[in-house]
């Protein structure tokens, strides 16, 4: 088993030390945080570690996403930069059409002019989709990707149903409708962080300067802006008028990663200040908040050693019971059965959902412990 060169000895003995919590007798609950008020039409808040929803307010009806629907472009952005297609110094050329589509803030919300017949560099396209939210930089990279947006929405529509999103995207942008849930934003952010963490130096932009005019972050829970929470570091307004005011947002707290969605707050002051109640859910416990009592799950142990332990990727599934792995454990749960750590039982089922017991947690440590 191979352990990354960024996990030593001090990495392995914090894993250990997390899954001894597990066998102990109780664990001591902090004060119970009263339960948000939330004045969106859809909330959600999950653990990012885990991907545990937190808190959820009709988090799963299709809303009008706005400009939240840019995460997802940027996402096959980020894709096409891992498989080599694109290099964040490639210059991108700006058509006369997109370059007037840049200045129509009726139809183009919000604008950012593009200067026609020059090129723009795909880490500039980057910085201006996600900071000020510019619509016709997304139709330039969509463009530029696929062919045409309408090819590169069928891609957005096929990577949705592949992260296993509720989605029915219809632009690139978000100016114009389209619907999805809030449950799906929140699994997209999750994922994009997971897979491309340097995602979160765009998001976590105040603001970014373009021929020569500033342009600050719609997102206002960043540190220094209007309503600026602790440990906010992205990720992603929206707001037209079918829509309301969206806000994906996510923060460390207490050394945990939490994501929250908003969607169709009434206003801009709302959507910050409903983001800012739920991700203060972290420091509490209870039924629908942090709860350190509750039994832990068997994906939910496989996804905590997965992130202490650089495992190689190998497929260990194979298991009667693998449509039961939740989507967010799924590369867990290869990792670690491949690694022996986790077993199916006499059916071959590997029971992802049921609780672990404490003996189940010391025969988990014991295999660990082994790489020492």
């Amino acid at each position: 088993m191979y352990l990354g060169k960024k996990h030593g000895f001090t990495r392995i003995m914090g894993l250990l030390l997390t899954l001894s919590i597990l066998l102990s007798t109780a664990a001591v609950a902090a004060e119970e945080p009263d339960i948000p008020s939330v004045t969106a039409a859809s909330a959600i808040v999950i653990d990012y570690d885990t991907g545990e929803a937190l808190y959820e307010k009709d988090a799963d009806t299709m809303r009008v996403p706005a400009s939240m629907t840019k995460v997802m472009t940027a996402y096959i952005i980020f894709e096409e930069l891992e498989a080599g297609n694109l290099t964040l110094d490639t210059m991108v050329s700006i058509s006369d059409e997109n370059a007037q589509k840049s200045r129509d803030g009726k139809s183009y919300p919000a604008s950012v002019p593009l200067p026609a017949g020059s090129s723009v560099s795909v880490d500039t396209l980057l910085k201006l989709i996600l900071v000020p939210s510019a619509s016709a930089s997304c139709i330039v990279m969509a463009e530029y990707i696929s062919g045409s947006e309408e090819a590169f929405v069928q891609r957005m529509n096929e990577t949705a149903k592949r992260l296993g999103m509720t989605a029915e995207f219809e632009n690139s942008h978000g100016a114009h409708v389209h619907y999805l849930t809030a449950r799906s934003q929140a699994t997209l952010v999750r994922e994009f962080i997971s897979r491309f963490p340097q995602i979160l130096d765009y998001t976590s932009l105040t603001g970014v300067t373009f021929n020569g005019k500033w342009y600050p972050n719609t997102n206002k829970l960043l540190p220094g802006l209007d309503y600026a929470y602790d440990g906010v570091d992205g990720f992603k307004t929206g707001t037209i008028s079918a829509a309301g005011y969206c806000l994906s947002a996510t923060a460390v707290k207490n050394g945990r990663r939490i994501i929250s969605v908003v969607m169709k707050s009434s206003n801009d002051k709302t959507r910050h200040t409903d983001s800012a109640a739920l991700l203060g859910l972290v420091s509490g416990t209870g039924e629908s908040t942090f709860a350190p009592d509750q039994p832990i799950t068997r994906q939910e142990m496989m996804t905590i050693i997965d992130r202490y332990l650089d495992l190689p990727d190998e497929n260990g599934l194979g298991f009667s019971d693998d449509g039961d792995i939740a989507f967010w454990a799924l590369e867990a749960a290869a990792r670690t059965t491949a690694a022996g750590l986790f077993q199916g039982g006499n059916n071959n089922e590997l029971m992802p959902l049921a609780t672990s017991t404490r003996a189940e947690a010391a025969t988990v440590v014991s295999r660990i412990t082994d790489l020492l």
